[in-house]
Parts: C-alpha cells; sequence; structure tokens
C-alpha cells in the first residue's frame, strides 16, 4: 500500500474519531520519492532518446534468397551453425523501421506466419515456405507512427501496443489470414481497448487468458490487467501499482520448485533498475513476492525463465553503452522466489547492446542489436555458465553498442525456424543447424530422507537438434552411507526412469549432490539436495512479534527461531487460540514469513509454527497473540502535482473536524489505491488541485478498484477541476457520479450549495492558487446539483442508497476560508454517516439479520421522521408531506401515516396509508364540526420502526378551515 502520511489529533467532540498514524517505514518521505522518481524519469528518457537518435535508414531494400552459412558468412552475415533462409525487406512490407516479432501457427492448416512489428504498422508474413516467405497483409497503426510497438498471441488472436498517443491495444483475429487469396490486404482491426493510451509492451500468460500491459501511463506505471478470456473482447481487470515503471514482464502459471507459489500466477516485471515477482493469481489483490536489485546496472530491460522456472536470464540495455564491458546477460536462482540471488553473469565475444531473449529447447535466443541472432546452450545454467553456440549478425558493419540491427527474435515455431525482426532491415527467417544434444531435468530438486530410509524422483530425457541415443546416469557428491539406483540405466533418449537415493548412517543436514546423464562427449548435469535427519524436528520457538504484543502492523513479518533438524517450516495464523479459524498459512524453509495480503486492523490473532524434515513434523510451537493497528474510517488521496501543494486545505479541515484519516499520494501519476488498498476505509476523499503533468481524477484502474468499493457500501467525493478534460466521459463519470455532461473550462467564480447535501451552504467566491479551469457539469436522471457555480453546475452528488458519491468541479483550495472548508468537508462527512451499513454477517447481502443498533457501521432502525406539515387541499381533502429522516439506518425506507382523534392514542387510530416510500399523502377524511383530528408518521426499514412527528393535534372544522 502506498499511503505515505497520515495525521494524528486528540479525539474531538465533533465527529468522536481517533486519528492514526502509519507504521513507519511503509513509504519514503515525499521529497525522497520524488527525487528518485525523477531520477527514474531521466533514465528512461535518455534510453527512449537514444534508440530514437540512432536509429537509420531502412536497407537493404532487396529480397535475399536462401543461403547456407560456410566459412562464417551466409552471403554478406556473420554466421556460425545458423542458415539464412529468406530474407524479405522493409519496403516489401509495409515500410517503415521494424521493431517487435512474434508468430502464429494455425490451428487448422499447421501453416506458420511471422507478425513483426513496424512504426506504421503491424506485418503479417506466411513463413510455411521458409524459402519464399509471403507478405500476407498490414494492420495499420490505431492513430499515429511510432518507434515501440509489440505484439503477443493468445487464442488466435495477436495483441498489439505502441507508445503512440492513444493508441490503446488493437486485437485482430489471425483465423482470417486463411482465407487472404489476393495478398497484400490492409486489414482492420477486430476490437480495440482503449482504458490506457500508451503502453510499451504486453505480456500474455495463455494459460488463464489474461493480458498485462506494460509501460502505460495507467496503474502507477505497473500491470495494468486485461481480462481476454473472450478474446475479441477484452476487458479492464484491474492495476499492479508499481513504485517503479515496468519496462517489460512475464507472466505464467508457475511450475518451478519453490512449492509456496506452484500453480499461482506470477509476473516477473523488468522495472529499470530492478526485476519484480508479482503474485497476481488473484487480480483483485496483487501481492509483492520479492524485489532484487543488482549490481552495474544500466536499465533492467527485459529477462526470460529457463523453462524448469529455476533460473532468470537478465538483459541490461544500457550496461554496454555506460560501463563499457561486452554484452552482458545476468543469471539469477530464482528457485525460491522470496529470495532470487545472482550466481552469475555472461560476457559475450562482442559490445553489442542485449535487447531481447527468449529461452527453448534447452537454449537461449538472444537479439543483440548489432550482433544480431546470438544462440547460448543452457546446460550448465545451474552453476551460473552459459555458452554460445550459434549466431547469425543482422548488421555486418559493427558489433558496437549501438540501438540497430536486431529488436527481438521468435524461436517458438514447430518447424524449428527462427525469425529474427531488423530495425532498419526487416525480416529474417533463419534456420539453425545446432548440434544434436539432449536435455536432462528432474522432477524434484531435493530429496527429504529420514534416516535410515530412502527417497525418489523421477529424471526425464529429452532429444533436442536431432539427438537419438542411450545416455548413462551416474551421481556424485553423495555423503558417506549414500547410494543412488536407477530403474534404468542407461536409458534411450527420449525417455523417463526413477531414480533413488537411500542412507544409513548418514550425517544429518543438506547435502549437495550432482546428477549426470553422459553420452561419450555429451554430459548434461543437474544439483539435487539431499535433506537428511534421524529425528522428527526441534519445537520451535517464536521471536517476533513478541507475545501480546499491540499496534503491530496489518502486514507483519513473523520470526522464529531455527529448530534442530528443521528443514521447513509451516506457520499458522488463526482468530482464536484454539486455531479453529485459520486466516493464514505458510510453508517456508526461511525462518521469517511476511503476511501478505494483509491482516484485519484492530484484531487479535494467534500465530503458530512447526518444524518438518523427512522424519515428520514437531510438535506446534507455543501460541503468541499480536493485536493489529487500527486503521481510520477516511483515506484522503492526493492527486495533485504539489505545483503548489494544496493538501494542506483538505488537512487542515479535517484535522479541525475531529477526523480519523490516512493519505495516499499518487505522486502525479495513477499510482491509485486498488480495491484492497481501499477496502478498509468507508469514505474517500480524492482531490486533484492542479494536476500539471499528468492526469486529474482515477485513471481507469483507479475507477475500476473505486466502482468495487463503493459496491461495498462506500462514501466517495471527487474534488477535480480537469477529471473530464483528461479522461473525458468514462463510465465511471457516468455510472456512479452521475455525470451526464460536461463542459470543460468555464472557470466558474462562485458556488453555492444545493439540493440535500449542501443546501444552505455558501454563496463562496472562488479564488484558486493556480489557473482556473472548473467546469459545469450536467446531472443524469439519478444524481442532483450539489453546487449552483456561475455557469451553471459547479457540483452534483448521487444517493445510490448503497453507496453516495459527490464530484465538485472545484477543489476546496479554492474556498475564501478555513471556516468554508470545514463546512462543506463536515456537510459530506455527516452525509457518509448515514449510509446503510455494512454487510455484518458477511452473507454477501445487505439485510435485516445485519441490525445492529447503536453500532453505525451497520443497519440499525431509523430516526423519526422529520418537519411534517398538514395542509388543505380542498374543501374535503388534506395534503400531508414530511422530511426523511436524517438517520435512515438502512435502505428501503416505508412509512406508515397514521390519523386518530385522540393525541394519546394512535394504537387506535386509523391507518391512512401503509408502507408508501413517498413522502407526501392524502386524505379524504372530514372531522365533525368542532373536532380535530391528529396524524403521525411511522418511518420503518428491515431493521425496526420509528414513531415521530405528531401534528400535535392540529384541529381541523367540519365544515371550514382551521
Amino acid at each position: 500500500m502506498r499511503l505515505v502520511d497520515s495525521c494524528r489529533k486528540s479525539v474531538l467532540p465533533t465527529l468522536a474519531l481517533v486519528v492514526s498514524l502509519l507504521a513507519a517505514g511503509q513509504a519514503a518521505t515525499a521529497a525522497s520519492y520524488d527525487k528518485e522518481f525523477a531520477r527514474k524519469d531521466a533514465r528512461r528518457a535518455d534510453q527512449r532518446a537514444l534508440v530514437e537518435q540512432q536509429l537509420e535508414a531502412p536497407e537493404p531494400s532487396l529480397r535475399m534468397a536462401a543461403t547456407p552459412c560456410v566459412g562464417g558468412l551466409a552471403g554478406t552475415y556473420p554466421c556460425s551453425k545458423v542458415d539464412l533462409q529468406a530474407f524479405l525487406p522493409l519496403a516489401q512490407m509495409g515500410g517503415g523501421n521494424g521493431n517487435d516479432i512474434w508468430g502464429w501457427v494455425d490451428p487448422l492448416t499447421q501453416r506458420e506466419y511471422a507478425i513483426m512489428g513496424r512504426t506504421t504498422g503491424t506485418s503479417f508474413v506466411d513463413i510455411t515456405d521458409p524459402i519464399n516467405p509471403v507478405y500476407v497483409g498490414d494492420l495499420p497503426a490505431h492513430g499515429s507512427s511510432s518507434t515501440w510497438r509489440d505484439i503477443k498471441v493468445y487464442s488466435d488472436h495477436a495483441y498489439i501496443v505502441s507508445e503512440a498517443f492513444n493508441h490503446g491495444m488493437q486485437v485482430f483475429d489471425l483465423n482470417q489470414l486463411r482465407t487472404v487469396t489476393t495478398p497484400p490486404m490492409t486489414f482492420a482491426e477486430t476490437a480495440w481497448y482503449g482504458d490506457f493510451g500508451s503502453a510499451h509492451n504486453v505480456a500474455i500468460n495463455e494459460d488463464i487468458g489474461y493480458a498485462y500491459a506494460v509501460g502505460t501511463t495507467t496503474c502507477g506505471q505497473g500491470l495494468h490487467f486485461v481480462d481476454i478470456t473472450s478474446p475479441a473482447a477484452p476487458v479492464n481487470a484491474g492495476c499492479h501499482i508499481e513504485n517503479d515503471y515496468t519496462h517489460d514482464a512475464q507472466c505464467l502459471i508457475y511450475n518451478g520448485p519453490d512449492a509456496a507459489y506452484q500453480g499461482r500466477s506470477i509476473c516477473i516485471n523488468s522495472n529499470e533498475d530492478r526485476f519484480n515477482v508479482i503474485d497476481v493469481t488473484d487480480h483483485s489483490n496483487p501481492i509483492v513476492v520479492s524485489s532484487t536489485v543488482y549490481s552495474g546496472d544500466g536499465y533492467t530491460h527485459q529477462g526470460w525463465l529457463t523453462e524448469d522456472h529455476q533460473y532468470w536470464l537478465l538483459d541490461d540495455e544500457l550496461d554496454e553503452q555506460n560501463f563499457g564491458h561486452n554484452t552482458r546477460t545476468r543469471i539469477f536462482d530464482v528457485r525460491d522466489l522470496d529470495a532470487p540471488v545472482q550466481i552469475g553473469t555472461y560476457d559475450g565475444p562482442t559490445a553489442a547492446i542485449d535487447h531481447n531473449l527468449y529461452t527453448h529447447g534447452g537454449n537461449a535466443y538472444m537479439a543483440n542489436y548489432r550482433s544480431g541472432l546470438r544462440i547460448l546452450d543452457l546446460a550448465d545454467v545451474a552453476n551460473g555458465n552459459l555458452m554460445e553456440i550459434a549466431y547469425f549478425d543482422i548488421y555486418p558493419s559493427s558489433d558496437s553498442a549501438s540501438f540497430n540491427g536486431a529488436w527481438s527474435v521468435y524461436p517458438y515455431f514447430p518447424s524449428g525456424n527462427i525469425i529474427v525482426c531488423g530495425i532498419e532491415q526487416g525480416l529474417f527467417v533463419l534456420r539453425p543447424a545446432l548440434d544434436p544434444k539432449f536435455q536432462l531435468d528432474l522432477a524434484a530438486q531435493t530429496l527429504s530422507i529420514c534416516d535410515p530410509g530412502d527417497d525418489t524422483t523421477a529424471v526425464d530425457l529429452t532429444d533436442s537438434n536431432g539427438y537419438s541415443g542411450n545416455v548413462t546416469l551416474s551421481v556424485t557428491g553423495l555423503p558417506v552411507g549414500a547410494s543412488s539406483t536407477f530403474v534404468t540405466n542407461p536409458i534411450a533418449v527420449p525417455g523417463t526412469t526413477d531414480m533413488t537415493v537411500s542412507t544409513s548412517g548418514v550425517a544429518p543436514g543438506i547435502h549437495a549432490v550432482t546428477v549426470s546423464a553422459t553420452d561419450g562427449s555429451l554430459v548434461k548435469e543437474r544439483p539435487l539436495s539431499l535433506e537428511v535427519a534421524n529425528a522428527a524436528p526441534g519445537q520451535v520457538l517464536l521471536s517476533l512479534p513478541a507475545d501480546a504484543a499491540v499496534d503491530i502492523s496489518r502486514a507483519p513479518t513473523l520470526e522464529w527461531a531455527v529448530g534442530a533438524q528443521a528443514f521447513g517450516y509451516e506457520i499458522e495464523i488463526a482468530t482464536d487460540a484454539g486455531f479453529g479459524n485459520i486466516v493464514y498459512t505458510r510453508v517456508t524453509t526461511a525462518t521469517t514469513a511476511f503476511v501478505d495480503p494483509p491482516l484485519d486492523p484492530t484484531t487479535t490473532y494467534f500465530w503458530r509454527a512447526r518444524a518438518t524434515n523427512g522424519c515428520g513434523a514437531s510438535l506446534d510451537s507455543q501460541a503468541f497473540s499480536f493485536t493489529t493497528l487500527s486503521i481510520p474510517p477516511i483515506l484522503l488521496v492526493d492527486d495533485d502535482d504539489n505545483g503548489p501543494d494544496v493538501r494542506s486545505s483538505y488537512t487542515d479541515a479535517l484535522s479541525a473536524l475531529g477526523a480519523d484519516f490516512d493519505v495516499w499520494d499518487t505522486n502525479n501519476t495513477d499510482d491509485e489505491p486498488n480495491a484492497a488498498a481501499l477496502a478498509p476505509y468507508e469514505t474517500v476523499i480524492w482531490f486533484t488541485g492542479d494536476e500539471f503533468g499528468g492526469s486529474a481524477g482515477p485513471g481507469a484502474g483507479g475507477e475500476s478498484s473505486l466502482a468495487s468499493w463503493l459496491d461495498g457500501v462506500g462514501c466517495l467525493i471527487v474534488l477535480a477541476q480537469d477529471y473530464h478534460y483528461d479522461r473525458s466521459l468514462t463510465g465511471f463519470m457516468q455510472d456512479r457520479l452521475g455525470v451526464a455532461s460536461v463542459t470543460n473550462d468555464v472557470s466558474q467564480s462562485s458556488a453555492t450549495g444545493q439540493g440535500t447535501l449542501f443546501g444552505g451552504l455558501g454563496p463562496y467566491g472562488l479564488s484558486f492558487p493556480y489557473s482556473n479551469f472548473t467546469d459545469t457539469l450536467v446531472a443524469d436522471g439519478a444524481a442532483e446539483v450539489a453546487f449552483d457555480g456561475s455557469s451553471g453546475a459547479a457540483g452534483l452528488n448521487k444517493d445510490a442508497a448503497t453507496y453516495r458519491t459527490a464530484f465538485l468541479s472545484f477543489g476546496l483550495e479554492g474556498l475564501p476560508t478555513d471556516l468554508d472548508r470545514q463546512a462543506v468537508l463536515g456537510r459530506f462527512l455527516t452525509w457518509c454517516e448515514v449510509l446503510p451499513g455494512l454487510d455484518a454477517d458477511s452473507d454477501g447481502t445487505v439485510n435485516a439479520d445485519d441490525c445492529a443498533p447503536g453500532d453505525t457501521n451497520v443497519w440499525a432502525p431509523p430516526s423519526p421522521a422529520e418537519n411534517l406539515r398538514v395542509g388543505v387541499g380542498g374543501v374535503s381533502r388534506d395534503g400531508m408531506s414530511w422530511q426523511p429522516p436524517s438517520s435512515p439506518g438502512g435502505a428501503l425506507l416505508l412509512y406508515d401515516l397514521l390519523r386518530s382523534p385522540d393525541l394519546s392514542d394512535f394504537g387506535s387510530g386509523t391507518c391512512v396509508e401503509t408502507d408508501d416510500s413517498d413522502t407526501v399523502a392524502t386524505d379524504a377524511a372530514n372531522p365533525l364540526p368542532g373536532n380535530h383530528y391528529g396524524y403521525l408518521i411511522r418511518v420503518k426499514n428491515a431493521c425496526g420502526s420509528t414513531l415521530g412527528e405528531s401534528s400535535g393535534g392540529l384541529l381541523r372544522g367540519g365544515d371550514s378551515c382551521p
């Protein structure tokens, strides 16, 4: 959560609230954050400027036929073990410069297609016959051209993003390529997604049908989630807001060795000077698993996992230029996603800049700008070593560190052909002629043995580059007292066998061994850990939080001491001492655990741990308890640009009212609270001030989060003069704020409160510490005017029964005095206090089961109706009206109107009307001369009823008016 500030005041009677400070260390100071943000902005701007400055004119202009790699050359192109199948120049496939590339295989015809981005659009090329590629057609860009375009494929649809202004995401149904008879064609996009404007890149988790746009202006420049399970109908699915700009990402279902995350949706983000691992299994509550920095960073550009999800290969785009070394690929051990560790670097034979890499078939395929395609063997990656085995240099004139040549590579066609995109060149269709080899993989990377005893894992051998033969398996490094056996050995490739390690008298501990597969000079190795114990582990001793600790963070870090012969730990948190309601579990090999998602506020929890090894589990530790911090009811979202900083207009007013609040600072970006961050709060106040250089009001991700939060019974006010100007008329403005239309920049000079919310306030003269670009708002049928301005409505409010919203086109900083600001906020907060309550019993429905008189957080009976008026509607007809109760307690208010000639006995009176929702009624009864009738209103909701507002014995003669 990016809560960067909060305020604490002593308890005041006005609202009887307590203000809490945030836990220390949740964020840096605004000054230091702004400085770091500016530094990274400058780094990103430098990187983009360099790319564009060094672009060259497209060349060559002619096709090139199939040319084998002979004597280190394929024609004029330096090469090793890679043949040229065909070259198609940019001039013959749509023109412009090239950028990203991806591929598609038609599931019906098995034809293979290259999909290549260009500055002005996207080209589709049939490479089924790799010697004679066919340019099928072009999908023009959505709007202007751009150096950057990125493409991924899901369910026979291409998803295309660009850094061009308002490009959004194009969706293209690839099945239509099948029916093209007279190429090339100019295609139209199948669908368009516009909840972000520009984006640098898009990642897709094909297993679950989610796209992740990166480098957008939304989501705090983090992941922008898009549900593409209906491929031609993308839907905004929220955000993961990062502290850093996300430049690239790989998103997948994790199947690596870290048991805590197996089967979960994981994204690994390249974030300028680090890579972050994010658990996005619950898209409404993404969790940061780890953030890893490294020395010598220039610009963390892109990376990719090995196929077994154990190692991460990282390309830094500026380190070669900045520090003068050759092409450098960093190798990280990510077998523990919570704690990645760099285990090696590979420096290539040239000075070229590395750009994009992908792994396939035991190799890494790298597009390294001026040195072209480089293919690295991953056989010894576990020891931090890579080895170049082939290359094809598409920029023969130089291998220097500049941004020309190969942009990207796609190595996943079933045919074995590889495509490379040249920025100034075009499409290269290549065919590696790699030496036959095999791959060795272990189903388990750790065996847990209770000595004397054994454990077993499967051993898999797969072929690559046409290998066939038998390999011999062996294990080295076994401790004294250990032995290994294989069901089949030697084994034919491809094939699978089981390996068992047995121990007797082996010293307890973790022993590192190596499993090898050998065929002559071909040797493949895999590391394996043996966890050997001879007894169940000792009981764990908890340390932090200390027992009975209070004011603990809702996302605490738990710590405990190492248990004897313990190799793993199981952690449980419950809301009761008997652990009947366990709310959090964690399996880890560490002696600490960070609790995420956050726990509930102001709640006492109990936690315990047990140690595990191959012999079993320890007794549960003694349970400790801790109580979490409270959360204030109000979140103040500071969305201004700090030039000027208008936060004090809000914090001073809230403090004067005795209001308890936290502050979320967007730092002039779309780094906005997501649904999980909003969930603990009852009220959100969102102000934008001048907001120059960013976009006022919530972005698409923020609006989606606010909509979900409002559905849980929230109260929101947005104070923003340029919300509509920057975002246009969004669905959220219409559906949740009641906006029918907006006229921008009318410069309202005054505001007078109107309606049920702000009626009686003002008039106020408006004067701002920045340019006045306030708007005129038009309410739809569900909203009412909240403030009337000098040029039409300057504010609206909407009561939707289960939530309430207000939207002012001016900020409080424009009001004349502190007392005026307090009056407006006080009226709004009072309005919010009488909202229908929360789902107290958590059954998914707010109803009578949630009634709790005296608890303002849930439903309660209403207060009496107010201001009953009885007038004469004719000779024999009385008209009555009243105002709703000031505290309705719940939704769906109904009224009974009672009539009685005896003001002391309405119990035996007559019901004029029953269960009516209107606040007007008529009564045709005539009292006899000299007598009188009294009237009483009974107001009801699902939690009860309240009598009130007798007319006081209003007299009315039988033949004349009273």
